[in-house]
């Protein structure tokens, strides 16, 4: 009924009068819809957010803000979706816009220049938080797409120059930084840069974890905001933990993943199918830790039926199907704690993403 309702909405709206009045209608359907995973729809009505939004984002800081919320949701709509193209596409036009909005204050709380800073290469520095914050929704963009190594590489490197060297410090200055230091924290465990990594997922998951002042409105906006600090506080406490699996360090990672199964129960509650990831986690960590009775409850099930689930999946996951499942998840022995573990992945609940990484020292 309430999409209805916001699609009745749209028909009274005009996109050449009201552009940014037409974007609200449509993001708030995109959420809508997200929200009961129909990301086809999703894809579609925030990617027409985020064109109407873009075309305003210089006039002001709502537009800006309602150009990144739509270009997010869209690019993460694409990348769930495997249109991996679509989503760089998306995140490069939502940066490009708000790359051409007016200086504001960074993250230092210094004035920013009208011509940005300077970064790798020549590049321009952000000039204000909603740019920032789309440096690393299209960092995260190239890394799932086709392109280069280099390019995202480089994407990579910029999103963490404009976020600065102490990301704790630029998250406590404005805690809607909170997703670019996710990314950072993504793209820097992939390259194994252990320390940069967890400094950057742990200031990511302490900003986003803060609750809400008492007495926050309860407006859809308000909503939508808290929904995505859930979602990149339990991404990031994800992605904690897998260092730390990786590492060996299974206590603190079993740790890590109560604490991001927590933060996921917040946003999506406790039956939702997008829990089924980080079960799968905590139940690897309770196999490694002495808890093989917990480990089995989280996996009873048909084996080969499963086995044959992941074999059809893994044919079709893009860059990982190029690579043999056992190569890099290891074997069945594997399961038991014999034979080689395998390359590994690292795996994004909130872009519903397994990346294959680096080993971390």
């Amino acid at each position: 009924m309430a999409v209805d309702v916001l699609m009745s909405g749209l028909s009274y709206t005009s996109p050449q009068t009201d552009p940014v009045g037409s974007a609200r209608l449509h993001l708030a359907i995109a959420q809508l819809e997200a929200n009961r995973n129909h990301w086809v729809k999703a894809q579609e009505q925030a990617a027409s957010s985020t064109r109407l939004a873009a075309a305003a984002a210089p006039s002001s800081e709502a537009a800006r803000d309602l150009t990144l919320a739509a270009g997010s949701l869209a690019t993460r709509a694409s990348l769930i979706l495997g249109h991996d193209q679509d989503a760089q596409s998306l995140a490069t036009e939502c940066e490009r816009a708000l790359r051409a909005a007016g200086p504001s204050t960074s993250p230092s709380g210094t004035q920013q220049p009208p011509g940005g800073f300077e970064g790798p290469g020549g590049a321009p520095f952000s000039r204000n938080t909603a740019h920032i914050r789309s440096l690393g929704l299209r960092a995260i963009a190239m890394q799932g797409s086709a392109a280069s190594s280099a390019d995202a590489a480089a994407a990579g490197d910029l999103l963490a120059a404009a976020l600065g060297p102490d990301p704790a410090a630029a998250t406590r200055a404005d805690q809607r930084l909170a997703d670019a230091a996710h990314a950072v924290g993504l793209l820097r465990a992939l390259q194994g840069r252990r320390e940069e990594s967890e400094a950057a997922l742990t200031a990511a998951a302490d900003a986003a974890g803060v609750a809400p002042a008492e007495g926050a409105s309860a407006s859809p906006s308000s909503w939508a905001q808290q929904q995505h600090n859930r979602e990149v506080a339990a991404d990031a406490l994800t992605g904690q933990a897998q260092i730390l699996m990786k590492a060996r360090e299974w206590g603190e990672a079993e740790e890590r993943m109560g604490e991001a199964l927590k933060a996921a129960e917040a946003a999506h509650g406790d039956k939702s199918p997008s829990l089924a990831p980080l079960l799968t986690l905590l139940g690897y960590t309770y196999s490694r830790s002495a808890r093989v009775t917990f480990a089995e409850g989280l996996y009873r099930g048909e084996a080969a039926r499963w086995e044959g689930c992941a074999r059809q999946f893994w044919a079709a996951s893009g860059e990982l199907a190029g690579c043999e499942i056992e190569a890099v998840l290891g074997g069945e022995g594997h399961l038991k704690g014999e034979g080689p573990e395998g390359s590994g992945v690292l795996i994004s609940t909130q872009f519903r993403r397994a990346w294959l990484c680096l080993p971390l020292p």
